[in-house]
C-alpha cells in the first residue's frame, strides 16, 4: 500500500520529469494535487502540496495566453484553491477547523511570503484563534481507550 508520503513525492517527480507535458492536462494534475491535501499530512508533506499547486499554476499562466477577463477570474479561483488547502490542512478528519492550528498555518504562509501581512484570511485566523482559543480541544477531547467490558456493555472507562 502507499503511503501519502510517497504519493505526493510521486506526483512531485512526475511534475518534475514531465511538466510540459503536465501543462497539456493541467486540470487533471491540478486536481491530484488538492486529493493530497489532508488535515492528517506531515507539515512538510502540506508546503510540498501547496508548491506544487503553485508551481503547476504559475507554470498555466506563463504558458497560456488569457483574456485580462479570464485571467482575473483565473487568479480568483486560483486564489480560493490556495486558501481551500490551508482550510483542509488546518481541519480535523470531519473536516472541522482547528482554530490554534488555522492560526499557525497562515502564520507559517505569512512568514513564508505566500500571504502578506495585512491579508483579510490573517486577520480572520488571528481573531478565531483569540476569540476561540482551546474551545476545539475542549469540544473535542482525545477518545479514551475502551476496555473489553465497555466494548461489552457499550460504557467508556
Amino acid at each position: 500500500m502507499t503511503t501519502q508520503h510517497e504519493k505526493i513525492g510521486q506526483l512531485l517527480e512526475e511534475l518534475d520529469a514531465n511538466f510540459g507535458k503536465c501543462l497539456g492536462n493541467w486540470n487533471a494534475y491540478r486536481e491530484k494535487i488538492v486529493d493530497l491535501a489532508s488535515g492528517n499530512n506531515t507539515e512538510e508533506e502540506s508546503i510540498t502540496v501547496i508548491l506544487m499547486h503553485k508551481l503547476l499554476l504559475d507554470g498555466v499562466e506563463s504558458a497560456f495566453e488569457f483574456e485580462e477577463m479570464d485571467l482575473l477570474n483565473f487568479r480568483k479561483i486560483r486564489e480560493g484553491e490556495y486558501k481551500l488547502l490551508l482550510i483542509i490542512e488546518s481541519s480535523d478528519e470531519s473536516g472541522n477547523i482547528i482554530p490554534k492550528k488555522y492560526h499557525q498555518v497562515i502564520e507559517r504562509e505569512v512568514e513564508a511570503g505566500r500571504i502578506s501581512q495585512d491579508d483579510e484570511l490573517r486577520r480572520f485566523a488571528e481573531d478565531s484563534a483569540i476569540v476561540l482559543g482551546d474551545t476545539y480541544e475542549k469540544l473535542n477531547p482525545p477518545k479514551k481507550s475502551i476496555g473489553m467490558l465497555g466494548k461489552l456493555f457499550g460504557k467508556r472507562r
